[in-house]
């Protein structure tokens, strides 16, 4: 049932992210931006494989990719759209 929970879960984030892609980004409140980037590690700790030693691997390689991920910039500029 756990399983089944999860990948409800995943699914709707999922269904998020390609929601706020598909957004304009003036229209997205940047709390909503935070807290889908600061899911982020967190949906890498879900990682498993067989090999220990890669998935160790894999999860430390993408844990940091955090820090580069921020909202999309507004296309606004010099007040025009």
């Amino acid at each position: 049932q756990q399983v089944t929970e999860i990948i409800f879960v995943l699914k709707a984030v999922s269904t998020l992210i390609d929601s706020l892609k598909k957004t304009q980004p003036e229209n997205v409140d940047g709390n909503t931006w935070a807290q889908v980037i600061a899911l982020y590690p967190t949906l890498v700790e879900c990682i498993t494989c067989s090999s220990s030693e890669v998935c160790s691997a894999l999860k430390e390689a993408l844990v940091p990719f955090k820090d580069f991920m921020q909202p999309p910039a507004s296309k606004v500029q010099n007040g025009e759209s």
